[in-house]
């Protein structure tokens, strides 16, 4: 489903809306959420708004937080996507069991460790870790988390989490999940804003489209999960 909406702050607050929802749902019928954050502006304009709406909320107690991507970097950069979101939400989300990415090990040590990590969502005969709502941002080449065009990191089926040695986006050393550790999502929302991606949206959304953010929610929907794709005015001008 596509849903078009003004600017990337009507992005982000539709955003805040539906993982409240859905993290809301989740923990009255089973105790428990799990959310895949990202990285990107507009993510982090929606971390402040989610601080600020619903940061009193009772459920984040039962929630996990997991980093869709990380770059190696220290979490004061600002290069870090888990320091851009601790920036923003400045301690006022109380969650329960974040899963802070290793970014102080070695790259393949990373990887493992945060794979470990994330292995311990994997609910007793899942296919894969339970996220009931995860946040997808998209480049304006079509890459999604730390998985980019034409590089075999998308087509790796056999590990939750891929340390990349060599991003053809800076910073270069960074962990991501892969796209098999979507085979058991709730609800996906990608969230893509701005004139500059407008090419790169009109192919992901073309049929059979090989771009990474493609790729992932064709998978996530072939795995019985909802991909909800909120564009704003700028980056919806060739789909429209």
């Amino acid at each position: 489903m596509e849903q078009v909406l003004s600017t990337k702050e009507d992005v982000a607050r539709m955003a805040v809306r539906l993982a409240a929802q859905d993290l809301e749902a989740s923990v009255q019928a089973h105790g428990r959420a799990a959310w895949v954050l990202a990285g990107g502006t507009t993510p982090v304009f929606a971390y402040a708004e989610m601080a600020d709406l619903h940061g009193s909320d009772q459920f984040w107690q039962d929630v996990t937080l997991v980093m869709g991507d990380e770059r190696l970097v220290p979490l004061a950069s600002s290069d870090s996507n888990w320091g851009e979101f601790e920036r923003a939400t400045s301690g006022r989300l109380k969650v329960g069991n974040p899963l802070v990415p290793p970014v102080s090990m070695e790259l393949v040590d990373a990887a493992d460790r945060y794979q470990s990590q994330i292995r311990e969502l994997i609910p007793e005969g899942s296919s894969g870790p339970r996220f009931d709502h995860v946040w997808l941002g998209m480049g304006e080449d079509g890459h999604a988390l730390s998985l980019f065009p034409g590089r075999p990191e998308v087509d790796v089926m056999n590990r939750l989490v891929l340390g990349i040695d060599e991003s053809p986006k800076p910073p270069p050393r960074r962990i991501t999940l892969s796209r098999a550790s979507f085979a058991n999502v709730g609800h996906c929302v990608v969230m893509v804003t701005g004139q500059g991606k407008a090419d790169a949206l009109a192919d992901a959304l073309a049929p059979g489209s090989d771009l990474p953010v493609a790729v992932i929610a064709s998978f996530i929907e072939s795995c019985g999960g909802r991909v909800s794709w909120l564009i704003d005015e700028d980056a919806a001008a060739r789909i429209r």
